[in-house]
């Protein structure tokens, strides 16, 4: 048991340096984070207040009601306030679990003050400022804000393995006959993190500190988050058929199946199948663009 619990701390404290799945920081998946914690919290309180002696929140009678809306509202807004800093420092700053870690345990915390301040200042159920409640509030927020976040970190790992798992099939898959037109692609630490055809490439996505490059494999459209910045990617990228026609885009002209303009704004259209990527065309790399489709 004791050699069982000093493997355990070793692979805790190696875990805890690497640094957060890189989804767990898109914008989709923490919107997402805040709504599936609104809403597992309204199932959790629902079956927990029956049963609990400190627990007040409720819809009856209209006092409750009020106090239940406004610590939602300050819970929510806490969280949206928590995600929004935690989105513009990981743009800056490598995010470590151990980071992320105390970065929510300083969310529940905080919500649990909230909830005890409320109590305090209502008067809730004549409850006054106990240990008890200390507790019982602590484990109600960490098990209300703990599992969501549990799922929602496991989703984001478990999606970054897939990505690199397709990214390491394609690059084992590559033909040495094709070696003259693989581009390698590296992350900001210059780690090589995918080598691909260049003609297998679609067009490269800006989300921020990172890139999403879209690409086929066996015919149908994968992608791949990158940490990287777009113009270090449009670096690795200078000389091939994939050329920048956007702030956020660069696109495979040898994929392009048609320009369109719709509402004054000029858009390329990429076909996959069924799937249809419209990707802007700005006015400063139209030049550029049509240009390297000539050639």
């Amino acid at each position: 048991m004791t050699n069982f619990c000093i493997i355990f701390a070793k692979t805790f404290v190696q875990e805890s340096h690497m640094e957060m799945p890189k989804h767990f920081f898109k914008k989709r998946y923490l919107i997402q984070s805040v709504l599936f914690i609104v809403l597992f919290s309204i199932i959790y309180m629902t079956v927990y207040q029956p049963f609990s002696k400190t627990a007040w929140f409720g819809l009856h009678p209209t006092r409750t009601f009020l106090v239940t809306l406004l610590f939602y509202a300050i819970a929510i807004g806490t969280l949206i306030l928590s995600k929004l800093i935690m989105y513009h420092w990981q743009k800056r700053h490598s995010f470590t679990v151990q980071a992320a870690l105390l970065w929510l345990a300083a969310e529940f915390v905080l919500i649990a003050l909230e909830y005890i301040a409320l109590t305090d200042i209502f008067n809730m159920r004549q409850q006054t400022i106990s240990p008890q409640l200390i507790l019982n509030t602590s484990l109600s927020v960490t098990l209300i804000l703990a599992i969501p976040y549990i799922i929602m970190v496991l989703w984001a790992d478990n999606r970054e393995k897939s990505e690199e798992l397709e990214a390491m099939y394609l690059s084992r898959n590559v033909k040495n006959d094709k070696v003259n037109s693989l581009v390698y692609l590296c992350d900001y630490n210059d780690s090589l993190k995918l080598s691909i055809d260049e003609k297998d490439i679609l067009f490269v996505e800006s989300q921020d500190n990172y890139v999403q490059v879209h690409y086929l494999l066996d015919g149908a459209h994968h992608h791949y988050l990158l940490r990287c910045r777009t113009y270090e990617v449009e670096r690795q990228l200078a000389g091939t058929s994939l050329v920048r026609c956007h702030r956020s885009y660069l696109v495979n002209v040898n994929h392009i199946h048609q320009f369109t303009q719709e509402h004054g704004k000029t858009y390329v259209i990429v076909k996959v199948h069924d799937n249809i990527f419209r990707i802007p065309v700005s006015k400063t790399y139209y030049k550029s663009l049509t240009s390297q489709m000539t050639k």
